[in-house]
């Protein structure tokens, strides 16, 4: 929330310099799958395999498909701090870094939840490159039990998810060139109500104090858009804010 706005008319931050991070699992196949067959075709066998981080090792020896050297792309059943770390560095960082607008703020907040794979803000890799080419980046967990609070999870992996599952793809490279056309794909304003989305959840969060006993807000954001009426900032209810800040700092009451 702007700080400037707590105690006259509460306004959630733009979260310009917030970039949300979590892992997605994607599968081959999909569990339920609906197929159509001719009269006495044999029913299809098929196996699922997940895919987060994607070793590759040479093609052991040569094949009509698959020629001997050719990569071949394994997928890696389990994600740990090791990998985590490696994509956060090698991949994630450096991304921010070159498309970052070159007039905007170079502090930027890195929010996760505390899932074990997950690095802390005292990692001392991260913080090795925290500090580069005039960026400062600042490593914020989530709070516990909160899944909402992070915007992949709320909508926008979904989204990308049913866009690659049109695709059917038969290995997991064309899964991976899938998954990456999917994102490419997604309308940007998909990814606008999602940060809305993320606003309004917090607004009930606010409304009970804190606690996960509220129900995901549905508002309907096209009619307030088309009426002019959709802030790009929410603001929340402004006797909740005063109650909520009454209950984490007792001793500013009154």
């Amino acid at each position: 929330m702007e700080p400037s706005t707590i105690y006259t008319n509460p306004t959630f931050k733009t979260f310009y310099d917030y970039v949300h991070i979590d892992e997605k699992w994607f599968y081959l196949k999909k569990a339920n799958l609906k197929v159509y067959l001719a009269p006495g075709e044999e029913h299809p066998y098929r196996t699922a395999q997940s895919k987060n981080h994607i070793p590759k090792e040479p093609a052991k020896r040569s094949s009509k498909n698959r020629a001997r050297g050719t990569p071949i792309t394994y997928a890696n059943q389990g994600v740990n701090k090791e990998v985590f770390r490696e994509k956060l560095l090698t991949k994630m960082l450096p991304a921010i870094r070159q498309k970052w607008p070159a007039d905007s703020a170079k502090t930027i907040i890195i929010q996760a939840d505390n899932a074990n794979p997950h690095i802390g803000a005292g990692d001392p890799q991260f913080l090795q490159e925290a500090n580069i080419d005039g960026f400062t980046f600042i490593w914020q967990p989530q709070s516990p039990r909160s899944p909402d609070l992070n915007i992949l999870d709320l909508g926008f992996f979904r989204s990308i998810q049913s866009l690659y599952e049109k695709k059917m793809p038969k290995d997991l490279d064309e899964m991976i060139t899938d998954v990456e056309e999917a994102f490419d794909e997604l309308h940007p304003k998909v990814l606008s109500n999602v940060w809305y989305s993320y606003q309004y959840v917090m607004q009930e969060i606010i409304k009970v104090k804190g606690g996960g006993n509220y129900v995901l807000p549905h508002v309907k954001k096209k009619q307030l858009e088309d009426a002019g009426n959709l802030s790009l900032q929410v603001q929340p209810d402004a006797q909740a804010v005063k109650e909520s800040m009454q209950l984490l700092f007792p001793e500013n009451e009154g």
